[in-house]
């Protein structure tokens, strides 16, 4: 997608590149009225996961008193939404950043008189630019400022930065705007391997809110299952999974969880809240290496994602039962009884209380291990 403002027209416009054409100027609004001196006020972000456009452009920024900032979003189609400011003095400078944790739009802009008070300022929306925040100052000294900046996007910080142009004080300064990040810092078992039939395991939760508003009415839903060779740690449709209260086993599909927890609140601003539930060994089908996968989220938007795994541990019986046809198919060989025989592509590992068959895959979310250190995979896998 292309935007521009045409200074000629007066009219802000998109295009878009279908693979092979450009499909022509569409105009988000007309009669937006440009400056000849600041031309910098039409800028926008983008939502990775969603694809909506959000923009942010100046009207009338060069008059006193009048300066205007409209913004729109583009979800297919545009569509207008509501002023940053209405009737500002001089806006020469402005930009926009997204919060990919909760899809909170933030709008920074230089305003006041040009070329000798300026300030630097931001707003927040919440709800996609329905409504915005009071004004933030976020620069120390009233002067000549000339440029601002945000990081168009991040899930951990928004941080502005502007160039402030005086005779005693040039530079570009800055500041964090907001701390955003929300993450699951701890996801544990009590136990290293999964207990035996008919024992108890307790899982262990952590979650942190780093941005300033709170969360409230948020769920965290927990699936035990098996991931297939070279899965990607997170439950996929028909993959086997441990059903609601640990009731039995099945495969899994969109919707289903072992586990949930709801509501589930955790205060801004650094706040964490803790959350622990426990699942008897009744139904596992298999000993293998077992995923516990925890998603956090709040309607359409997700906080966090973590894992850890675990390898349920063979009874007596079984191992006993192991080791009896073990030494049948040794002593048929041995009497000449055994014509062929099989080399198991799976590898048996000795661990503290049996036997585990592992296979290898790539990791491609978060993993947390024992010791709740935090581990990432490759960005936006």
């Amino acid at each position: 997608m292309l935007l521009r403002d045409d200074i000629s027209a007066d009219n802000v416009q998109s295009n878009i590149w279908n693979g092979s054409a450009w499909a022509g100027w569409v105009t988000i609004e007309s009669g937006v009225v440009d400056s000849t001196t600041y031309l910098e006020t039409l800028v926008a972000t983008v939502d990775r996961y969603t694809n909506n456009v959000y923009i942010a452009y100046g009207d009338d920024v060069a008059g006193a008193s009048i300066a205007d900032i409209h913004t729109a979003v583009y979800s297919g189609s545009w569509t207008a939404k509501t002023n940053v400011i209405t009737d500002a003095n001089t806006v020469t400078n402005l930009d926009i950043a997204l919060d990919e944790e909760t899809s909170n739009v933030y709008v920074a802009y230089l305003r006041g008189t040009a070329g000798s008070s300026m300030n630097a300022y931001w707003k927040v929306s919440t709800d996609g630019m329905t409504n915005w925040s009071g004004e933030t100052q976020f620069n120390t000294t009233n002067s000549n400022l000339r440029y601002i900046y945000l990081n168009m996007r991040s899930d951990e910080r928004i941080y502005g930065a502007y160039l402030q142009d005086t005779a005693t004080n040039d530079g570009l300064f800055g500041n964090t705007i907001a701390d955003i990040g929300t993450d699951i810092t701890v996801l544990t078992t009590d136990k290293g391997s999964y207990p035996t039939l008919g024992e108890t395991i307790t899982v262990n939760l952590t979650a942190q809110n780093n941005s300033a508003s709170n969360i409230t009415a948020s769920t965290l839903e927990y699936v035990f299952f098996i991931d297939s060779p070279g899965g990607n740690h997170q439950p996929d449709a028909g993959e086997t999974y441990i059903t609601n209260g640990c009731a039995g086993s099945g495969a899994w599909a969109a919707g289903n969880y072992t586990h949930q927890t709801t509501p589930f609140a955790v205060n801004g601003s650094g706040g964490t809240n803790t959350d622990s539930w426990n699942c008897t060994n009744s139904n596992f089908p298999q000993n293998t290496t077992y995923h516990l996968w925890t998603r956090w989220y709040k309607g359409s938007v997700e906080y966090d994602t973590a894992y850890v795994t675990f390898t349920s541990v063979p009874t007596l019986n079984e191992i006993l039962f192991m080791i009896l046809v073990g030494l049948m198919v040794f002593l048929a060989y041995r009497t000449g009884r055994l014509k062929l025989w099989f080399k198991s592509k799976i590898k048996p590992q000795k661990t503290r209380g049996g036997f585990r068959f592992e296979q290898e895959s790539k990791a491609k979310s978060k993993y947390l291990d024992s010791l709740s250190e935090k581990k990432r995979g490759p960005p936006d896998g």
